[in-house]
């Protein structure tokens, strides 16, 4: 990513969180106190979610010399709200953007975008930034926080791909022209858009637990590659004037598949819930990813916190088609 990147393309990066399947573990719990660590979508909710990053990537030719490093900072704030879907017990999230700002360094060069300050940015970025703000990306959640399906507005594709071609180097044209093509860049958003709902439930257990108490995880990437394992335990559950709050700590290992394809991940962290209010507080995730010959490594420190936004959701249109964008008011 160079300082010219599209701000679009680099927010996309910025707001990653690792989705897993928990299982639940065999036996445990007897005569003790169990807790039910879990996030619920409510409808009606009006919600704020503000996601943090810092991305540090080093790059080294094969020789081992200096290749080169870049880093991205991003401060990204969520707008959820929240009304019953069509049929079952699923629930329709509506998410928009509040505020993105980006910062940039690598290469000599030193670039910060921020949405509130018009001046930051570039005059493509003014072109498009405020198609994204307007629009109202969608996702149906099903009752165990599994998402069903993310709808993308249209408009916002087209503006991401022409912001992306007009911004984009001559020398880089053969990774812009992937870059640039909308079935690409959409696919990207819905992926951003699945792993931010269900990075509200990732580590918690899919039944009560003690504390002290662990439980395990595996994905597999949708595309193949890279396999993740996690380790999470119910480390402590505090009573405060909120209610009660869980801290589960989790430790997570991804390696290459067997042809030996995709990075090696290390993660660890910690996430927070109120139990009483059966809602996700917060989360850290720290993240170290390198390849085996050693040309690339990049760590990152993710932070995400859900609060409360004042006043009352509006009930959602109906996600029937990818260009369904009308804001709350």
């Amino acid at each position: 990513m160079t300082a010219r990147s599209s701000l679009f393309l680099a927010a996309l990066v910025l707001a990653s969180p690792l989705a897993a399947q928990t299982i639940w573990p065999a036996g445990g719990g007897a005569g003790m106190k169990t807790y039910a660590v879990r996030h619920v979508f409510r409808p009606g909710e009006k919600l704020l979610l503000i996601s943090k990053t810092d991305f540090e990537s080093t790059f080294r030719s094969h020789n081992g010399a200096p290749g080169g490093s870049h880093r991205v900072r991003g401060h990204i704030e969520w707008q959820l709200t929240t009304a019953p879907a069509d049929k079952g017990k699923a629930v329709l999230v509506r998410m928009r953007w509040l505020r993105v700002r980006t910062e940039f360094e690598g290469s000599g060069e030193k670039k910060t975008t921020d949405s509130s300050k018009p001046e930051t940015m570039s005059p493509e970025e003014r072109e498009s930034l405020p198609v994204m703000l307007k629009a109202v990306f969608t996702a149906e959640v099903d009752e165990k926080g599994s998402v069903r399906e993310v709808t993308i507005p249209d408009e916002v594709v087209a503006a991401a791909a022409r912001e992306a071609k007009a911004e984009a180097p001559m020398d880089e044209a053969p990774m812009d022209e992937a870059r640039m093509d909308e079935d690409r860049i959409r696919k990207m958003f819905v992926a951003q858009i699945r792993q931010l709902c269900e990075s509200l439930t990732v580590y918690q257990p899919p039944g009560p637990v003690f504390v002290g108490q662990t439980w395990a995880a595996e994905r597999k990437s949708p595309e193949g590659g890279t396999k993740t394992k996690a380790e999470c335990k119910l480390l402590s559950v505090e009573r405060t004037p909120a209610g009660r709050i869980a801290t589960i700590t989790f430790k997570l290992r991804g390696d290459p598949d067997a042809a030996g394809q995709g990075p090696t991940r290390k993660q660890e962290g910690q996430a927070r819930y109120n139990i009483d209010r059966q809602r996700f507080v917060s989360s850290k995730l720290e993240t170290l990813e390198s390849n085996d010959d050693g040309t690339f490594e990049t760590e990152t420190s993710e932070t995400m916190e859900l609060r409360d936004l004042p006043g009352p959701a509006t009930r959602p249109a109906k996600a029937g088609s990818p260009s369904s964008s009308q804001p709350p008011p």
